[in-house]
């Protein structure tokens, strides 16, 4: 008999127990994994080990939500699968916390197509088909792939051939979404389908939405950016990993995609220059907001030079300069630490006097933070340039400047927005590259261990969903800062890292997760990149950090 600690319960089971038949026995719904000795695992797992100490996930956790969507994108993909077999549909990207999927090629969906996947969906989850992990030689997987006409799978599998492969088997239909899975179909009955022309969203619960699934809000400024992205990259045959791994076959195309990415992001710094320079003579200050890691300071020091470029003098504050001292900063909600995100860790009565005293060319003594050090020194400054730019996470927060008119703001909101899947069904999360930017960052700059930027994280993400994301329809233009090339550089930097968390660590999973996720990319040398790159803001040598 093996024990089982769970919550003040010690329980005798027998060996090979699995883990959704403890659920039972425990009378648990709505959970769809655990946490057994410190690792992730799915329902399926069978218990061996004498002594078990077990956390059941419901949704309230990210880990039970990544199982969650990856069984959903599995269930979608296979009533597609079973209702248009010949056709082939893409998870594309995530909006509004949600997916948008649609067919490749942006062939359409039409709605009596959009029905009858609904009522697929729904009728293999009435069967409760059991999901089951199977494992296959590199040949046999190839195989089953060129079956089901998974090109985009196939050819990643060949560049990254291993002598196993993991796949999910549900009667004759066979994927792999690079996640744990639930057990049988009956556990996917929270999601909803919306129809939109020629594609639709899926949506489901979310952690930080205490597991429940949000409310879908139109986000047009978005969405015109998404779209831009996508065409994009489909024009540029980018959508998936395989095809930037191709450009590594020599070191001009490295170069050359190196290229393009920062001529994108160039182009939308003209584009941005120009509508400023269109309003120049209402336009008082420039908002720079965005989540953590996004590029902020960078496009700040980047957009004075494209401005200057076009005739227009422009004077840079960071808000990060006006964090209060540690005593006046808000607690978290269980407060186990500082809430650094909440805006009220920052003087935004001193910051709206200063920029009002700025505007009306008034000398201003302006706070100077070290982050290292938290000490908080000022410097009376003037300026007689045309505009200020302020960057910081709150900077498109209605509470700063009041009393300025809405149309002497110019606001601009930065995040990478990318949309590169690792094949047709496994797109990439929008939060990922930006933990791992900061990773790196925190290292460099900041003197933080991977182990304390994890600590942060779940912080940073709260405050995101509470000080951010409510006003990033405020925003006049979204700057995506995306970067194809960034995980075949990032990597390198990366993988030493995440080796660094212990198997003991909360995070451990986790790291294990990004290593997984890394070992797909191929490494590049950070050589390549320019000196005045926005990424160079995370793995240094930038010339706006001298």
């Amino acid at each position: 008999m093996l024990k089982v600690y769970y919550k003040n319960q010690t329980l005798n089971v027998d060996s090979n127990t699995t883990l959704e038949e403890l659920k039972n026995r425990l009378e648990l719904t709505d959970v769809y994994g655990a946490q057994v000795n410190n690792k992730i695992r799915e329902l399926t797992f069978e218990l061996t080990e004498p002594e078990n100490e077990v956390l059941f996930l419901d949704l309230t956790h990210p880990q039970a939500v990544d199982i969650y969507e990856a069984s959903l994108r599995y269930l979608v993909a296979m009533a597609f699968y079973h209702v248009f077999p010949e056709k082939k549909v893409r998870f594309s990207y995530y909006s509004s916390q949600s997916l948008l999927v649609r067919f490749e090629n942006d062939a359409e969906l039409t709605l009596e197509m959009f029905e009858k996947i609904q009522e697929k969906m729904q009728d293999l989850v009435a069967q409760k088909l059991k999901i089951e992990k199977k494992s296959f030689s590199l040949e046999k997987a190839l195989e089953i792939y060129n079956t089901f006409g998974y090109d985009n799978k196939s050819k990643l599998l060949q560049q990254k051939p291993q002598k196993t492969v993991p796949l999910y088997v549900c009667g004759s239909y066979y994927n792999d979404m690079h996640q744990g899975m639930v057990p049988n179909t009956s556990y996917l009955t929270h999601y909803q389908l919306l129809y939109r022309s020629s594609s639709m969203i899926l949506q489901f619960p979310q952690t930080f939405h205490q597991g429940k699934i949000p409310l879908f809000k139109e986000e047009h400024v978005f969405e015109k950016t998404l779209h831009q992205t996508s065409v994009w990259r489909q024009t540029a045959q980018t959508q998936n990993l395989h095809q930037i791994n191709n450009y590594s076959l020599n070191p001009k195309k490295n170069f050359d995609l190196i290229s393009i990415a920062e001529i994108n992001h160039q182009r939308q710094l003209m584009e941005i220059s120009r509508q400023i320079a269109d309003k120049k003579n209402q336009i008082k200050i420039i908002h720079i907001a965005g989540p953590s890691s996004s590029g902020k300071t960078t496009l700040a020091k980047k957009l004075q030079l494209q401005l200057l470029a076009v005739g227009i003098t422009s004077t840079l504050v960071s808000m990060d300069n006006y964090y209060l001292p540690l005593a006046e900063v808000p607690k978290t909600s269980d407060c186990a630490t500082y809430d650094f995100e909440h805006i009220q860790a920052l003087n935004i009565a001193l910051f709206n006097q200063n920029i009002n005293d700025l505007i009306l060319h008034k000398k201003a003594i302006i706070p100077q933070f070290d982050f290292s050090t938290r000490v908080i020194t000022h410097k009376p400054i003037e300026i007689d340039t045309q505009v200020l730019l302020v960057e910081g996470i709150h900077a498109n927060n209605p509470a700063l400047l009041p009393s300025l008119a809405r149309e002497q703001k110019f606001k601009i909101y930065i995040a990478p927005q990318h949309q590169l899947s690792l094949d047709e069904h496994n797109p990439l999360h929008i939060t990922d590259i930006r933990f791992l930017r900061r990773t790196i960052r925190d290292l460099k700059m900041r003197s933080t261990n991977i182990l304390k930027t994890f600590d942060f994280w779940k912080s940073v993400r709260e405050g995101e969903f509470r000080w951010i994301y409510p006003y990033q329809q405020e925003a006049d233009y979204v700057f995506n800062s995306e970067l194809i090339y960034e995980f075949n550089v990032l990597k390198p930097y990366l993988e030493p890292l995440l080796l660094e968390v212990p198997s003991m660590s909360p995070y451990f999973e986790k790291a294990q997760y990004y290593l997984k996720l890394l070992s797909w990319f191929d490494a590049w040398e950070s050589d390549l990149v320019p000196h005045d790159s926005l990424l160079r803001e995370f793995i240094g040598n930038s010339p706006f950090y001298q």
